[in-house]
């Protein structure tokens, strides 16, 4: 059996780098597609550029080769306009009270494409709501442990 040996990160090739997305989050960005609601701003003047439930293949496929989905070095998907149409734009009661219900229960990748902002938006926007005392802080877990005092 061969042995591997540990690459130094300095030495790792672009492509090993950057993370690929597992297949749930491919399907969850091919089913965002689909949403009939979607429109897509220009972030500079905040008009719609184009409604996806009214373009075709070609529109699309042309769409995304002018604005491509790109990642950082962990694996998050950064600003893309045609996925985080909401961006830069003043959280609502409802997002908020969504963000703190559903945070902990799905994760910030579903939330981002539910909410229609980035990723980091999202855990950033969940970090301030702890520490504001409005969402609950993370509870520890530990298997052995059972929460029923004696």
């Amino acid at each position: 059996m061969e042995r591997i040996t540990p690459i130094h990160p300095t030495q790792r090739t672009k492509q090993q780098l950057h993370h690929k997305p597992t297949t749930d989050f491919q399907n969850i960005l091919e089913n965002r597609l689909d949403i009939d609601h979607e429109q897509i701003y220009d972030t500079e003047t905040n008009e719609t550029i184009c409604d996806i439930d009214n373009m075709d293949e070609a529109t699309l496929n042309k769409l995304l080769e002018e604005h491509p989905i790109e990642y950082d070095k962990i694996g998050r998907m950064n600003y893309n306009p045609i996925f985080h149409a909401r961006m830069r734009q003043p959280w609502t009661v409802d997002e908020l009270n969504y963000v703190i219900n559903w945070y902990d229960k799905v994760g910030p990748d579903e939330l981002s494409f539910a909410l229609e902002r980035t990723i980091k938006s999202v855990m950033q926007k969940a970090t301030d709501l702890r520490k504001q005392g409005k969402m609950p802080q993370i509870q520890g877990y530990h298997k052995r442990v059972s929460n029923i005092s004696c």
